[in-house]
């Protein structure tokens, strides 16, 4: 699942900084 790679590793990103 793309979508769910992205969201994930987006949402990630967005908590990190």
């Amino acid at each position: 699942m793309p979508f769910f790679w992205i969201g994930a590793i987006w949402f990630m990103v967005t908590v990190g900084l």
